[in-house]
């Protein structure tokens, strides 16, 4: 089962521990998960697993591509970990796939409307935790109404509480029964969209019940969308909520978030993040070439040595970029290929295009949080953030 040791508390920043029993695995945090569509990493196999640097240890396992094989799941015994031959990993189930925009208005009292590739399928608890018993995984989201954001209606904000309480009560009943699920790990879902004092009655009435960590939802309806999505503006929704939990859980926090917005909730109390980001981009044919190696010796009047967080692979000017994608990326791609076969693979619609940009994305993200977690360290985080607000500050490049 989870277990979660806070080391220490600097600027706001938690640093601490998180471990599993079996598979047996120390990560510190913060941290982020590995993101999975249907049961693998997009575009890369097993065998290239090892490319990829700092390949965490959670693999983020979305719910939404996968309920149409849970009965072929639940026949081959052994749990969706041995399946898809994710042995070594630990596999934390999402109801929700928050890389991909949820419609709204189709959560209902029969139900939470969860949408793959066969359209929507709507799951109460009871049908929820069959899936989850069929999957086995360690870790595992209660099922959440978390159709919220800021235009929703107190009344609508005030239901999606109610309703995700009571799922997490007949998620934690069925776990208690459940021989598959004994020693999992059950994640309670905390909601209240922009309300502040839902926001309060959902943390409280959570933080009650005999949950692992907490994952804060209902700001937004997930997506490419959320990229936009600023922590500034919940600052405040954040603030009160996590001030109602107890300090030795974790908190999760989903959505597509870049490095600059992930710094400002790590400062606020949350733990836990997904790999969507590097995944968006990588859709739209882009790469990060945001700095990890400067910031240090950067003094606030000087610009940064990006210009951006990413740059697109299809533009033209790296017709003939006989270079890495980045200079100095120590990841596989930029190792082997230049950006010019990349410009090439991508304007040929070529997969292999698409595969070189995740494992360079993936890298880059992964190592972002190393870094992270070395400012904190350091007591460093306030100048780490001032470097991504330069960054970020730069007139955006064309692409």
């Amino acid at each position: 089962m989870m277990k979660f040791v806070l080391q220490s508390v600097r600027n706001g920043c938690r640093i601490g521990v998180l471990s599993e029993a079996c598979p047996k695995i120390e990560m510190e945090s913060p941290l982020c998960m590995l993101y999975n569509r249907a049961g693998c990493v997009p575009y890369i196999t097993h065998d290239l697993y090892e490319k990829i640097s700092g390949l965490p240890s959670v693999v983020q396992m979305p719910s939404n591509l996968l309920l149409e094989h849970s009965d072929t799941v639940r026949d081959f015994g052994a749990g969706i970990k041995k399946f898809t031959a994710m042995e070594n990993f630990i596999v934390y189930f999402h109801p929700q796939d928050s890389a991909c925009a949820v419609p709204k208005g189709y959560n209902d009292s029969l139900g939470i409307s969860i949408w793959g590739q066969g359209g929507k399928k709507k799951l109460n608890a009871e049908q929820y935790m069959d899936v989850v018993d069929a999957f086995q995984p360690d870790w595992f989201q209660a099922l959440a109404d978390s159709d919220t954001d800021q235009d929703s209606t107190k009344k609508r904000i005030r239901r999606s509480v109610e309703r995700t309480l009571e799922y997490l009560d007949q998620c934690i009943k069925r776990k208690e029964q459940s021989d598959h699920l004994k020693n999992a790990s059950i994640i309670g879902v905390l909601e209240g969209g922009h309300s502040i004092s839902d926001r309060i009655a959902s943390a409280k009435e959570t933080a009650r019940r005999p949950v692992a960590g907490f994952s804060i939802e209902g700001f937004h309806n997930f997506g490419p969308d959320t990229e936009a999505f600023k922590i500034s503006e919940i600052e405040e929704l954040l603030r009160v909520t996590i001030l109602e939990l107890p300090e030795d859980k974790p908190r999760f926090l989903s959505g597509v978030y870049n490095p600059l917005e992930i710094i400002k909730a790590v400062k606020l109390g949350c733990d836990i993040f997904e790999s969507t980001y590097p995944y968006v981009v990588t859709e739209r044919g882009c790469a990060f070439v945001f700095d990890l190696d400067t910031w240090e010796n950067k003094k606030p009047e000087d610009p940064p040595n990006t210009a951006s967080f990413e740059v697109s692979l299809k533009n033209q000017m790296f017709q003939n970029g006989f270079v890495p994608m980045l200079k100095g990326c120590t990841c596989y791609a930029c190792q082997n290929f230049t950006a010019a076969y990349i410009y090439h693979l991508l304007n040929t619609s070529e997969l292999l295009g698409s595969l070189l940009l995740m494992i360079h994305n993936f890298h880059h993200y992964f190592r972002f949080f190393e870094v992270l977690r070395r400012a904190i360290a350091a007591d460093k985080i306030i100048e780490f953030e001032e470097h991504f607000e330069r960054i970020n500050s730069q007139p955006k490049e064309a692409n």
